[in-house]
Formats: C-alpha cells, structure tokens, sequence
C-alpha cells in the first residue's frame, strides 16, 4: 500500500455493513490517513467525496483479530 491507493476500511470484525471508502494520504507508523469517499454504517451510505472529511485506521495485522478477518483492503 502507497500514498494514492483507495482502500476500504471496515470497522468491526464479521460486520461488512459498516466502512469507509478513502484515498490514502499518508502513512505513518502503523496508521494509514485517508480523504474520505463514502461511509457506510449499517448499509445505509453517505457520499462525501470532494469534501475535507478525514478518516484514520490501522494497518492491516496491527489490530486484536486482524488475523481472522481483513480490516483493510486495496480497491486501487
């Protein structure tokens, strides 16, 4: 993953109703910093592309049961 690639960041383990959709902006340490491009929280999606909206998450593997589910994938 770069500076650049759009990700999809889901925010529970086992939910895929709840993410957030954003281009990558910055990487440090273990977070990655995205410009937002939709949040979806319980199926219901909200379009924010073009906007200052900011959303931070981990790297993948760096968060409890990262192993049993992916907390971050590449759309981009």
């Amino acid at each position: 993953m770069k500076v650049g690639t759009v990700i999809k960041a889901f925010d529970f383990p086992g939910h895929d109703d709840c993410y957030m959709i954003g281009k990558v902006i910055s990487i440090e340490g273990d977070y990655i910093t995205c410009d937002t491009w939709e949040i979806v929280f319980e199926g219901e999606k909200n379009i924010v592309k073009g906007s200052t909206h900011r959303f931070r998450t981990v790297k993948q593997g760096c968060m409890m049961f990262d192993s049993k589910f992916q907390r971050v994938v590449e759309l981009a």
